[in-house]
């Protein structure tokens, strides 16, 4: 899982990068799973005792690295929807894995 987190930062920098140097910097930019999220699922190994605190210390180092200026121009926008609503959609979308797994006590 470390060396899969180190890569998806790397490539998710690495795009917002791209975006930026294409000079639109007066147009908002718009990502459901960025530098944030990678953070986020590289953090839950450390909570899950999958990583240790060496490897942790790595990525934060790297992350640093990569996400710096992109985290001081980035705002969060967080969505929250009622139970039922989330499981509507899951059952609308119909993904097999999402139905077995996402049950109504796993989102609560």
């Amino acid at each position: 899982s470390f060396t899969n987190e180190l890569w998806m930062t790397k490539a998710r920098a690495s795009l917002m990068d791209e975006h930026a140097k294409l000079g639109k910097t007066d147009q908002l930019t718009l990502v459901d799973s960025g530098l944030l999220m990678s953070f986020v699922y590289s953090h839950s190994h450390v909570l899950t005792g999958k990583w240790i605190s060496a490897e942790w210390g790595l990525y934060e180092e790297l992350f640093d690295h990569f996400a710096t200026d992109f985290i001081q121009q980035t705002q969060v926008v967080y969505l929250e929807y009622s139970l039922d609503t989330l499981m509507k959609r899951l059952q609308k979308r119909a993904r097999a894995y999402e139905l077995q797994y996402y049950t109504r006590d796993y989102l609560a």
